[in-house]
């Protein structure tokens, strides 16, 4: 069975399923699907809801609209779900920043994710990359944590934004290799790339998913990943566990939820 499809009929029944509280009279969906983006475009989970989103087109014969809505780390996106219409048609790309980080670290943040969404599925786990550009002095995590211990605070990294998952991941990398490195908020991971491309930060740290096609395309180079294991998508890179910091492993995660029922 192919599994976009099967992936597909998984998210469909998902969305009928009487826990959700939304099961409809007549066959869902009957009217357009929004699905909230709460990060710009470009990011991974953009990427991944409107290449979804059209295949959900074609197999619900109804309209899937992806819209952004970036700020405060993801939290104004999932904001707008929380207070969303009940019904069904109102959803948001959940991922671990809006939904596990920012309520934690951001007095801003009004939503409780444990009261005001109905979870609906995971669907993906995304390990986070550190990336520097394709001629960069870094060849390894080695020489990049060397540098930072010699030059303390000179260095920088660039994430998609405060309390994102990338830069928790960041935080996590200095505090696990003990090193002073300046972080330098983004809004959204496209900025930082055009940056990094154009030498004025060292280094990205973001999802893998996002890195690829710069890797691809040979202008960028991937030192480390995050997770405990290799990535499928970039098998040479080593883990960050490997480069000596033991027991590093962080996944960040993508899924669908919806207003509270």
């Amino acid at each position: 069975m192919n599994p976009c499809r099967s992936l597909l009929a998984l998210l469909a029944c998902s969305m009928l399923s009487p826990v959700t509280g939304w099961a409809q009279a007549a066959p869902y969906p009957t009217q357009p699907v929004t699905i909230i983006v709460p990060f710009p475009p470009g990011n991974s989970g953009d990427v991944l809801w409107r290449t979804l989103g059209a295949s959900l087109s074609k197999e619900w014969g109804k309209p899937v609209v992806v819209e952004n809505r970036p700020g405060i780390g993801g939290a104004l996106g999932a904001q707008q779900v929380a207070r969303a219409n009940p019904d069904g048609y109102t959803l948001l790309h959940g991922s671990s920043g809006p939904i596990a980080i920012s309520p934690q670290i951001n007095k801003s943040v009004t939503y409780d994710p444990r009261k005001d969404f109905t979870p609906i599925m995971l669907v993906a786990g995304v390990s986070q990359a550190i990336v520097v550009r394709a001629d960069s002095r870094f060849n390894t995590i080695q020489e990049l944590i060397a540098a930072a211990k010699a030059n303390p605070g000179k260095l920088n990294y660039g994430s998609g934004g405060n309390g994102s998952t990338q830069h928790l991941t960041g935080e996590l990398f200095k505090q696990s290799a003990k090193v002073d490195i300046t972080h330098v908020p983004y809004k959204g991971a496209a900025p930082a790339y055009t940056d990094l491309l154009g030498g004025q930060i060292d280094m990205v740290v973001d999802s893998i998913s996002t890195a690829v096609p710069y890797v691809q395309s040979k202008q960028l180079r991937v030192l480390a990943v995050s997770t405990a294991q290799r990535d499928p998508a970039v098998p040479d890179a080593p883990t960050l566990a490997e480069s000596g910091l033991a027991g590093f492993d962080v996944l960040g995660w993508m899924g669908l939820v919806g207003p509270p029922i």
